[in-house]
């Protein structure tokens, strides 16, 4: 993102306003042979900061930890997807929930103690870490 469109989500009128875009940062390993081993084990460890609507003094942040789905992971996530649709048909925005949901419940082996989806109110958050973890994914089928 560049910092003109950065300037776009920050409030002008506070000073101490940041931007309300979510922020992603690889977490880089000192040590070269841990960092070749994480990506031979497709593993990577990010940080992600988003805004807290409930508490913008204190946003969600932390370090988290996600991995490449095997094959018995992925049906699993199909397997918690129809559990939280409770085999009903459901709209489509509470699918979508449900989708992000159920894969990261199991493509983040690790996560801070506050990321709870299913407790939140607001969904960016869950939105945001599904969509960068699946584009993280994806880069495997290049």
């Amino acid at each position: 993102m560049s910092a003109a469109e950065q300037i776009k989500d920050v409030d002008t009128t506070n000073p101490e306003s940041k931007p309300k875009t979510p922020i992603f940062r690889d977490v880089a390993d000192d040590d070269e042979k841990a960092a070749e081993k994480a990506k031979l084990e497709f593993r990577k460890t990010f940080y992600f900061e988003c805004e807290n609507p409930d508490d913008p003094s204190k946003p969600f942040a932390g370090n988290f930890t996600c991995h490449r789905l095997n094959i018995g992971e992925q049906g699993q996530v199909g397997v918690e997807k129809a559990r939280l649709n409770a085999g009903l048909v459901v709209d489509r925005g509470t699918d979508w929930l449900h989708e992000a949901m159920a894969y990261l419940t199991y493509a983040l082996s690790d996560a801070p103690e506050w990321w709870n989806p299913a407790a939140m109110f607001d969904p960016t958050p869950l939105r945001e870490m599904f969509l960068y973890v699946k584009a993280w994914e994806r880069s495997f089928r290049k």
